[in-house]
This record gives C-alpha cells, structure tokens and sequence, in this order.
C-alpha cells in the first residue's frame, strides 16, 4: 500500500511524498526526486532477517558463506538466524560431515511470510540495509 502525504507550500504548488519520492506539482515546472530516508533499528532488523532468510533459501550456506557474502559480522548473523522464528520461519542447520559445524542451514518454511514478496523488493532491502 502506498504511503502518500501532501503538503500545500503556497497557492502555486504542491508537494506529494508517495512511498519515498518526491514530486513537486507546480505550474511552471514539475520536479520528481528521490529521497534516501532511513530505516529505524527494528526496520533495520526486521528486513536483515529477512534478506538472511531469502539467501539461506536460495542456495546453501553456512555461516561462513553468509559472512562473506554480506559482510556482516559473524554475531549479527547468528542472532539473526537464530531468531527467525519469531517471524515464523523455519530454518534448520543440516549437518554435513563429521566436523561440529559442517553443513548448511535450510529454510523449511517461510510460515507467515511471502518469499515472492522478499525477492520482489530485494533491491529495495539491500539498499536499506547497506
């Protein structure tokens, strides 16, 4: 749903923010901007688990792999992973060899969240979080 505020600066214009951009409606001259507004820290958070999530689905990883992909610290990411399943999704580590930590985690299910949704506005997530 798009997130829409006016604001009348004089009798000669308007200025509308839909969903982050700007766009000044004025007689002479029409300006559309984009503004880079930013995230509170449970935004932040919200969309980091979710980012994580999306990339433990769509190949395997582990930890390592994950760190060096997102370069996020190896902490983050396991707090992260570890409370998924506040937003319902299953993820799992699949133990692959004899080492303590040699395998991979696994999403089993995505619960009450839409993964379409997640790959959809995956480039609007990761400029959030970068």
């Amino acid at each position: 749903m798009a997130t829409v505020e006016c604001f009348s600066l004089s009798s000669y214009y308007l200025l509308f923010v839909v969903n982050k951009v700007v766009y000044l409606n004025h007689p002479e001259y029409k300006i559309v901007m984009s503004l880079t507004l930013t995230a509170s820290k449970q935004q932040s958070a919200f969309f980091r688990k979710l980012y994580i999530a999306y990339l433990i689905d769509s190949e395997r990883h582990n930890l390592l792999s994950l760190h060096k992909l997102t370069e996020m610290p190896r902490r983050t990411l396991q707090d992260a992973i570890a409370v998924l399943g506040d937003l319902t999704i299953e993820c799992e580590f699949v133990q692959d060899g004899e080492r303590n930590n040699a395998g991979f985690y696994r999403i089993n299910h995505w619960g009450a969240i839409n993964r379409d949704w997640v790959e959809q506005h995956l480039a609007q997530i990761e400029s959030v979080l970068s």
